[in-house]
């Protein structure tokens, strides 16, 4: 092997280094927020409250949701405060919900956030959509801090879960 050789491998396990250097230099203090949230939730009281904030997709997603709901809701052991977050053209869920689901208040809030995506949208739209969706979301989510959150798979509620998760791992969300 000659001189050229050795130098790639020099260069080579600079550049290995470099990059290892910069992943530490991200990662730790990600590292760092992470365990002082760790530290922060288990300094806090356990309550006998709990704040659901339950997705209603459309259709048959909502008459899910229902059944799972009318269990939790009577369980005695638990007081849930429920916030529903619905997409802003679902025209029949909260109908659906005050019809079905007879242990929720009159002032239990609704809240419509813009779908990420409607069927039948283009994927390339979709892209401008769920942005929309997420800016939608992040106030939410600060606004109403729930323990929380429940859904059953509309695709609406992936900005919810994505932007939830980051908030969790910043410590803003338990």
């Amino acid at each position: 092997y000659g001189r050229g050789t050795f130098a790639l491998c020099v260069a080579m396990w600079q550049s290995a280094l470099g990059a290892t250097y910069t992943a530490v230099l991200v990662l730790l203090p990600l590292i760092a927020l992470r365990m002082m949230w760790i530290r922060r939730a288990r300094s806090r009281r356990e309550s006998s409250s709990c704040h659901l904030l339950v997705f209603l997709g459309s259709g048959g997603h909502t008459g899910e949701m229902m059944a799972l709901l009318r269990s939790m809701l009577q369980q005695p052991a638990c007081k849930y405060r429920v916030t529903f977050v619905m997409g802003e053209t679902d025209v029949t869920s909260e109908n659906t919900v005050r019809a079905r689901l007879e242990l929720i208040s009159a002032d239990t809030p609704f809240i419509r956030i813009r779908r990420s995506r409607e069927v039948g949208q283009s994927y390339v739209t979709s892209v401008i959509s769920t942005l929309r969706s997420t800016w939608d979301v992040v106030p939410l989510l600060w606004r109403t801090r729930p323990d929380t959150i429940i859904t059953n798979g509309p695709g609406t509620c992936v900005p919810l879960v994505v932007v939830a998760y980051l908030l969790r791992l910043l410590g803003v969300l338990r």
